[in-house]
């Protein structure tokens, strides 16, 4: 028997346990050998799939780095241009605000020379308003003074010609009342007969007829008076006498050796009433008078 051969009566009870123990022992120990077995199969897994991520991870980053670095640069070309068109802007800001300041001092100053000029304007405008109205206030009063003088004898003068109206007045009363009314040639009583000027004056003033003053010549032409033809035929300045030729109406009438301020009468279609021719004055182939007619006619 050898030195390692367990004897048989050993290999059972203690022997028996201590086999058991070996069988698990060994068994434990091929659990955790293949237990390490797959943890180290999955640590390299793990290891290569960490190297694959980081490579991954290192490769976005490197493309994003350099997406950012594009980026930026064209960031920073578009901001430069920005700034640069900044740049010319504030530069033709600038002349503008300084261009705008040149404008709004000269445009102070123009206004402060209008301004000055327009003071002086209206300065001499008052001198001269003030020197005018002083003149008008000067020529008012001389011509209220100059006024009241003609209204003072425009008064007297009113006074005045009241006093002659009254005058005239009773003048004409008292010629008026001279006046006589005398038969005519036609045996018609007549209006009033005026034997001079003064008279026939008088008369126009009652404007009772119509009187037209005639100093007829002896002619080979008739002459017209008040639309009436009259021709002198005669006229005999010792007697104060005349004779006449009337055409009225186409109507020739001879008015024979009448008399100094005898109403001589004709008739005329135009008027109811007769026509009368008084003469004044005769002289040598000469007679002096009027012819009165009525004022109511018939203008047919």
């Amino acid at each position: 028997m050898s030195g390692n051969e367990i004897p048989a009566e050993d290999r059972t009870g203690p022997h028996k346990s201590w086999a058991v123990r070996e069988m698990v022992m060994a068994g434990g120990i091929a659990a955790l050998v293949a237990t390490n077995g797959y943890t180290l199969y999955r640590s390299e897994e793990a290891k290569t799939e960490l190297q694959n991520l980081d490579a991954s991870f290192r490769a976005r980053i490197i493309s994003e780095r350099e997406t950012n670095t594009a980026s930026n640069q064209e960031t920073r070309r578009v901001l430069d241009q920005i700034a640069q068109q900044l740049s010319e802007s504030k530069g033709e800001s600038q002349a503008i605000i300084q261009k705008a300041n040149q404008v709004s001092f000269a445009a102070r100053q123009k206004a402060e020379q209008l301004a000055k000029r327009f003071a002086d304007e209206q300065k001499t405008q008052q001198a001269a308003f003030a020197f005018q109205l002083g003149e008008l206030k000067e020529t008012a009063e001389t011509a209220n003074a100059s006024a009241n003088t003609k209204i003072s004898g425009l008064l007297t003068d009113v006074s005045s010609v009241r006093t002659d109206v009254a005058s005239t007045r009773t003048d004409l009363d008292r010629t008026v009342s001279d006046l006589r009314s005398v038969r005519g040639d036609m045996g018609v009583q007549s209006g009033l007969i005026a034997t001079n000027s003064r008279e026939l004056d008088a008369l126009k003033a009652l404007g009772a007829r119509n009187y037209y003053e005639f100093d007829l010549a002896k002619a080979s032409k008739p002459q017209v008076v008040g639309g009436v033809t009259v021709q002198l035929k005669k006229a005999d300045m010792k007697r104060n006498r005349y004779t006449i030729e009337v055409l009225a109406d186409d109507r020739r009438v001879e008015k024979r050796d009448k008399t100094v301020n005898e109403p001589v009468q004709f008739y005329s279609a135009r008027a109811r009433v007769p026509y009368e021719i008084v003469v004044n004055e005769v002289r040598r182939d000469r007679i002096v008078g009027y012819l009165a007619t009525p004022k109511a006619q018939d203008t047919r």
